[in-house]
């Protein structure tokens, strides 16, 4: 059963390039730090921040993907991976990595995935991606690049690690080239995959897909297809996925998905603005509007249990906004034209929010304890 509270919408070495820098604030309100610039020329990002109150972000920056961390109180940033270009028969074949991922398995070990293009000069094709590749760090070194087999074609959008079984979700094409959202695990041992959901044959817009793991190891996503919010949980931790249309919207960006004690709660953005969708005990849904944020959205929840989503909304900046004593309030955190949000996580007391600026990427936490 669908309720909606409002009315429904029709949503390997450090390197310069990750050096610390402060920002000039740009309507930071209440007890939110200046915006930090992590890097520029960066794209992509993607952030976690571990149990011990440490962030990591990775992005495709110059020559490959980066990863950064502020664990020794300013930023600093990795190489992860080094685009090449080489003479293969006599053709030259170019080779890069982009779209990565990150999460946290436990209190520390990091897991991220990025997808891995080679192009020979003049190829074309449907297939933007080789493969898809996963590199741990743990012990204070990252680890060898382990291919996810039958990955092809495919980018990832979202990754979840528990006690070392991964799960990962996509956006690519299909055997018949038609968009399709996949599901990657190896929760059994070796590395599986289904198609969640293909786009329709009227070309109708399929946004990447969000993905968390509930503590059962069933997987849950959240998708906009066809404009309608989508939700689809997991029967097994290998998938046997159901779907349910939560609701309409004109938007077609990623949405984002977090378990509250164990119920799922799915934020999301159109021309409208920010959206919150969540299920009761009962497994009923509603959806509110929250705040401005048109571009993308993205939701976490604290310790507490209030929700915290922060919100891309192009010219219109970075908005932010929680739910405390039965009302959501909202601000903005930045007025520059913010294009994407990477990540936002509530840990020991604070709040952080990742988000991109043209090219340059920043981070906005709160004061520990406020």
């Amino acid at each position: 059963m669908f309720h909606v509270a409002m009315r429904p919408v029709l949503g390997a070495a450090t390197a310069a390039v990750g050096v610390l820098a402060v920002a000039s604030p740009s309507s930071a309100a209440g007890n939110w730090q200046a915006p930090q610039l992590i890097g520029h020329h960066l794209s992509s990002p993607s952030m976690v921040t571990t149990w011990f109150g440490v962030d990591h972000v990775v992005a495709r920056g110059e020559n490959g993907i980066w990863a950064f961390t502020n664990r020794n109180g300013g930023w600093s940033g990795h190489r992860l991976t080094q685009d090449t270009v080489a003479t293969v028969d006599g053709k030259i074949v170019h080779t890069s990595a982009a779209s990565p991922v990150i999460t946290v398995d436990g209190h520390a070990t990091l897991v991220a995935a990025y997808g891995v293009r080679v192009r020979q000069t003049g190829q074309s094709g449907d297939c933007t991606f080789q493969e898809i590749r996963l590199v741990r760090h743990e012990g204070g070194h990252w680890s060898a690049p382990e291919a996810i087999p039958n990955s092809s074609c495919q980018a990832p959008t979202s990754i979840v690690s528990r006690n070392g079984t991964v799960a990962v979700a996509t956006i690519g094409a299909n055997a018949r080239g038609r968009r399709a959202i996949s599901y990657f695990t190896n929760a059994s041992g070796s590395w599986t995959h289904v198609t969640v959901a293909t786009g329709s044959v009227g070309g109708g817009q399929l946004s990447p897909a969000s993905l968390v793991v509930a503590k059962d190891g069933k997987p849950m996503l959240a998708y906009i297809a066809a404009g309608h919010l989508v939700y689809a949980r997991g029967a097994t931790p290998s998938g046997h996925f159901s779907h349910l249309q939560l609701a309409r919207t004109g938007g077609h960006a990623m949405p984002s998905l977090a378990l509250y004690s164990g119920l799922p709660m799915v934020a999301w953005s159109d021309a409208a603005g920010s959206h919150y969708s969540y299920a009761d005990a009962d497994g009923d849904w509603y959806a509110r509007r929250v705040m401005d944020g048109s571009i993308q959205t993205a939701l976490t929840f604290d310790a507490m249990g209030h929700p915290n989503m922060a919100a891309a909304d192009a010219a219109g900046g970075l908005h932010y906004a929680t739910r405390a004593n039965g009302a959501w309030h909202s601000e903005m955190l930045d007025s520059h034209t913010v294009l994407r949000v990477g990540g936002i996580t509530a840990v020991n007391g604070a709040t952080r929010v990742l988000y991109q600026r043209g090219s340059d990427v920043f981070y906005e936490s709160t004061f520990p304890g406020c």
